[in-house]
């Protein structure tokens, strides 16, 4: 049996039409399950769940809010010391920078808005782009 350090894990999950909850429920459980089965560490398998949960949901949230037929494609490598992840889909242009989110006031306790500086504290080389009609985001979380 080969040690995770070896393992080398390409796998794509795709989603199309309307999506719901459940949808982004289903596709973050698959792809955690393939990260368990060639060995990730607890830690990485919990934080992709969390960036991924995030991600998605803000997609379904807010790029299909007026493109309700969009796609969505979830790619990840596993590479031997970080995973590369790549999140496409065909809704509308995300307008948030995602470099420079922060945590919103606690004392507050906004609502909404912790999404992205989760997925900012979690992950390693965060960056979106829009090519055409595709929104991208790619980031790398560590082994």
């Amino acid at each position: 049996m080969s040690s995770p350090k070896d393992s080398l894990l390409s796998f794509e999950r795709r989603l199309i039409g309307p999506a719901s909850f459940c949808d982004v429920r289903e596709v973050v459980a698959t792809t955690i399950e393939a990260m368990q089965n060639i060995g990730m560490s607890t830690l990485c398998c919990s934080n992709a769940e969390i960036v991924l949960a995030e991600v998605i949901n803000n997609i379904v949230m807010h790029a299909q809010s007026s493109h309700p037929n969009c796609w969505l494609k979830v790619s990840l490598q596993a590479q031997a010391d970080q995973i590369f992840f790549c999140i496409q889909d065909d809704g509308v242009p995300m307008v948030l920078n995602v470099s420079n989110a922060s945590i919103p006031d606690a004392c507050s306790l906004p609502e909404g808005g912790w999404g992205l500086p989760i997925i900012n504290a979690l992950t390693q080389e965060l960056s979106y782009q829009r090519e055409g009609s595709v929104n991208q985001l790619q980031f790398t979380l560590p082994r």
